[in-house]
């Protein structure tokens, strides 16, 4: 079995609201690794926004949410997503009772990590910065470890694991437990923001998503069939304090983006454990070669450069004795699955807290016109609430990102 993985972000050039990264994962049998995944889906998921029929659409995030008033394609392609990732039993025989699994990597970079340690190169304390251990917090469920895989055997057996909750059940029901599975460790980072801190709503926000346990229980028939299982979404929302932090110590919004990517990407690697990763991130502000970040990022173990040219750089390297590939491609959202259900990700989740913080602050100040948070509209909304951040004490380091 091979994990086909994708990372996108969403806000990177906004003034206001956080930066939002994500990763997600699927795992096919070794003769798919190089198939389509909509081609292989198709029957239920399509790329073309215009012409969706019964399918789940899948596509740049871009594309579902442009003109549209609604969060509904979005939402529903991450929640029924988030419904069929695969979910161990406790009791599951497929589970390995370890106390320190690389499922726990995925949830919570330490100290200890490749991406931490790494001190020769010149950007090291730039990724340290990005993937700083926050406050300690339990084990997730999600994006669960590939480590603990037995072959085609094991993805049978979490198959029938997932199946005994009702689909249906396992959507989240409020915007905070969809924030515990997906980004755990931002919960008590939002303590410090009044306008996140007693935010939450039922789930789902639009009206317009449908019967979202039939159609995942379709997508899911349909993952079965083609031995596709999609082990989960983890995401990284960078709010405005910790990014101007970062901003600061790197004076670079692209290395903050390729930092916080590229921790991601170490806590995937580190889950496969025996499976081949290969994975799909768009390419990081437009740059060409990424020997350097990748070295940084613990990547430097016979890293081999296979190609590098203006479309795609492409890189395989050795962690645990597998052999891994990571391709940064442009168009990446357009042209893979999984780096389409990333930005959806990124995207649903920088929306949502939009949707936080012009509640909180319209609450403050009724007939202020809601903001989606890039840098003209930003100015605006600043100049309309000045008064009332004013007399809010409002501290605008934590408010409006530097650059």
């Amino acid at each position: 079995m091979a994990i086909i993985a994708g990372i996108d972000e969403a806000g990177l050039g906004p003034t206001l609201g956080p930066l939002v990264v994500s990763a997600v994962a699927f795992r096919v049998p070794d003769d798919r690794a190089d198939a389509c995944l909509w081609e292989l889906l198709a029957d239920v998921c399509t790329s073309d926004v215009r012409r969706t029929g019964h399918r789940l659409v899948i596509a740049d995030s871009k594309k579902m949410f442009a003109g549209r008033k609604s969060l509904a394609l979005l939402e529903r392609a991450a929640l029924i997503m988030h419904a069929i990732r695969e979910e161990r039993s406790p009791g599951s025989a497929s589970a390995r009772p370890t106390a320190a699994s690389a499922h726990d990597a995925i949830e919570h970079p330490t100290a200890s990590s490749p991406v931490d340690t790494v001190t020769s190169a010149p950007v090291a304390a730039h990724t340290s910065a990005a993937v700083a251990t926050r406050s300690p917090v339990p084990p997730a469920r999600d994006m669960t470890s590939a480590a603990t895989s037995n072959g085609p055997e094991h993805s049978d057996s979490s198959t029938a694991a997932t199946a005994e909750r009702p689909l249906s059940r396992r959507v989240p029901g409020t915007w905070r437990s969809l924030l515990h599975d997906l980004a755990r460790p931002v919960l008590p980072e939002m303590e410090q923001y009044p306008w996140y801190v007693d935010a939450d709503w039922e789930l789902p926000l639009s009206k317009g998503v449908g019967d979202l346990g039939t159609r995942a229980n379709a997508v899911r028939r349909a993952c079965v069939a083609k031995g596709v299982t999609f082990l989960g979404a983890q995401c990284e929302p960078v709010l405005a304090g910790r990014y101007n932090h970062l901003i600061e110590r790197t004076r670079n919004k692209a290395v903050v983006l390729s930092c916080t990517a590229m921790g991601l990407a170490a806590r995937v690697v580190r889950a496969a454990g025996a499976e081949p990763v290969r994975l799909y991130i768009d390419r990081l502000g437009g740059r060409m070669r990424y020997r350097e970040v990748l070295t940084t990022a613990g990547f430097g173990e016979d890293l081999h450069i296979v190609e590098e040219t203006e479309t795609s750089s492409v890189y395989r390297f050795t962690k645990q004795n597998r052999r891994h590939e990571i391709r940064f491609v442009t168009g990446a959202d357009a042209r893979h699955m999984p780096v389409s259900l990333a930005s959806i990700y990124s995207k649903y989740l920088r929306e949502t807290f939009m949707k936080a913080f012009n509640e909180f602050f319209t609450a403050l100040q009724p007939g202020l016109k809601p903001t989606a948070g890039y840098y003209t509209d930003a100015k605006r909304w600043l100049a309309d609430a000045e008064a009332m951040l004013a007399r809010q004490c409002v501290d605008r380091t934590m408010l409006i990102r530097v650059r």
